[in-house]
């Protein structure tokens, strides 16, 4: 069973990890392609959108493709991505090549976190424990894997690294069963809908940092509106599709999934911004930005740990309180710091634990708030808010940024982990009314 943790721990782990490795090479994919700084804020966020709707609409498809068909398009979505990637010669390529690297890692981090069910139940929870400890420290040490890369192969290499996820898949594969396993058909409509919108809301976001003209930009906010309603007039006539409207009716799991997309944004736009603020203030390369970021790798595992085991004693919004608290400290110790790099650093440091603690709760919490038949589907919605939070994060940072500056825009992301500390302190205060006295 060790083993088997391991398999899925590197999937899982490399899939996450290919989200923030390219946040280190930012400055070269800006020089290289010659957009502004800012603009490459779709290298991260185009991932982050493929990634979190895939993964939604990836646990739908577990159920009526089985594992290994959705294993098998992750991996060719992953090479498809990279092959983008690796040919384009614009931004907009390499962004769209990203996107389909994040569909395909996606399907396969989602197909990852599914196999701990077909563990006998004895073992599931060591099995699940070595996976997301592998998970999350391949995440942390990712820009460094990230800056390895670069400087063995250039900055396309760093941006390839999803490709990391197909070295465990032939031994895995071969656990996984190929069956179908519910009658159905996919919400691919649903899916495509919630896609554009996301993308509209990023790129509106985005819009002062590509210089996108005052009228396009308002067509791209009348477009995110429009997209917004079609797709609460589809949920309305799909209530059981893409994002079913039983989930989404459920106070608590919305709440703590908006609470827990805040803390993604803060982590993402960190992600972003910290390499760029420690090339500008110090010089140094994508390698020796990757080491100074290394301490990650320890918090992110000790923090994941931590909070899965508070969780259940304490209660996911205590837990989640206190990780929207440390995130609004780390945007604002690294944006308020001036660029001084230990403050840059300690501000990461910051960010990254209470990502990975809020995820790990809400895996473990999910289930307990819904009925057994919508656990997969609250899981894939709290994925596709939780991620498109980060995207949320990285659009806002850099179309901050070309109006703020570097600095004051990571500060201003301070905004989104103390809205999420506001949600959950009313979910704190219901719970509180609702214990009698």
């Amino acid at each position: 069973m060790t083993r088997r943790g391991l398999l899925l721990g590197a999937v899982a782990g490399t899939a996450g990890l290919a989200i923030s490795a390219p946040g280190v090479v930012l400055p070269d994919v800006a020089d290289a392609l010659g957009v502004g700084d800012e603009a490459t804020a779709w290298v991260l966020a185009a991932f982050v959108l493929g990634s979190g709707v895939a993964m939604t609409l990836g646990g739908r498809a577990l159920d009526l493709l089985g594992s290994r068909a959705v294993m098998l398009a992750g991996a060719a979505a992953t090479v498809l991505g990279t092959a983008l990637i690796v040919v384009s010669p614009e931004l907009l390529g390499v962004s769209i090549g990203r996107f389909v690297q994040g569909a395909g890692s996606g399907w396969l981090c989602v197909t990852a976190f599914n196999a701990v069910s077909y563990v006998p139940l004895d073992d599931r929870a060591r099995v699940g424990g070595i996976l997301t400890a592998v998970s999350f420290t391949c995440i942390a040490i990712s820009p460094l894997v990230g800056a390895v890369l670069e400087a063995l192969a250039g900055w396309r290499a760093a941006l390839s690294c999803g490709m990391l996820t197909l070295a465990p898949l032939p031994a895995l594969l071969r656990g996984l069963p190929p069956e179908r396993r519910a009658p159905g058909a996919l919400d691919l409509r649903g899916a495509a809908i919630a896609t554009v919108a996301a993308i509209m809301v990023a790129a509106v976001l985005q819009a002062p940092a590509t210089a996108t003209p005052a009228l396009v930009a308002a067509g791209l906010a009348v477009g995110a509106a429009g997209g917004i309603v079609m797709l609460a007039a589809h949920l309305r006539r799909r209530p059981d599709g893409f994002l079913p409207l039983a989930v989404l009716r459920n106070r608590e799991l919305m709440e703590l999934s908006f609470a827990a997309a805040t803390v993604q944004a803060g982590y993402t736009g960190l992600t972003f911004a910290a390499p760029m603020l420690l090339d500008r203030e110090t010089g140094w390369t994508a390698l020796q930005t990757g080491v100074a970021l290394a301490p990650c790798a320890l918090v992110a595992a000790t923090s994941a740990h931590l909070a899965g085991l508070l969780g259940p004693r304490i209660g996911a919004a205590q837990v989640f309180a206190g990780c929207c608290a440390v995130s609004a400290a780390g945007v604002l110790i690294a944006g308020a710091g001036g660029g001084v790099p230990v403050l840059v650093i300690a501000g990461s440091v910051l960010a990254i634990a209470p990502y990975a603690g809020v995820q790990a709760v809400m895996l473990g919490k999910v289930s307990t708030l819904v009925a057994p038949q919508d656990i997969g589907a609250a899981t894939g919605t709290f994925t596709y808010v939780f991620i498109t939070g980060g995207a949320v994060g990285a659009a806002a940072a850099g179309g901050l940024s070309s109006v703020l500056g570097l600095e004051a825009a990571v500060a201003a992301l301070v905004v989104l982990p103390l809205s999420g500390l506001a949600v959950v302190l009313r979910v704190r205060a219901r719970e509180a009314r609702a214990v009698p006295a």
